[in-house]
């Protein structure tokens, strides 16, 4: 019996996100609008979420991260050099959880 279960399982899961084909182009596809749309040396994007894992569930959105990389982020304040005019760093040393530990000097 559980194997007959595992079976149906797996035919409403293929069903319902696809097949591990189904699944593989997606993740492909993603990758390579990753890849197409870098506009810019500065920034970098990165597509996430369910639908870039190849999951095309009902009402997933897109999940687009943007990501700088020009500035510099610190571990510390200690870390920042003297002549920054501004710098980020992040300060865990009283963020409770829950609570962006970015901070803006």
């Amino acid at each position: 019996m559980e194997s007959n279960f595992s079976l149906k399982l797996f035919d409403f899961l293929c069903k319902l996100v696809g097949s591990e084909q189904d699944i593989r182009a997606r993740r492909i596809f993603f990758k390579v609008l990753d890849h197409a749309i870098q506009y810019s040396p500065e920034w970098r994007v990165v597509t996430s979420g369910s639908k870039s894992e190849g999951l095309d569930l009902p009402g997933s959105d897109l999940d687009i991260m943007y990501i700088n990389q020009v500035d510099t982020v610190y571990n510390t304040q200690f870390e920042i050099p003297n002549d920054l005019p501004y710098a980020l760093y992040f300060d865990f040393e009283n963020t409770p959880p829950g609570v962006r530990p970015t901070s803006l000097i």
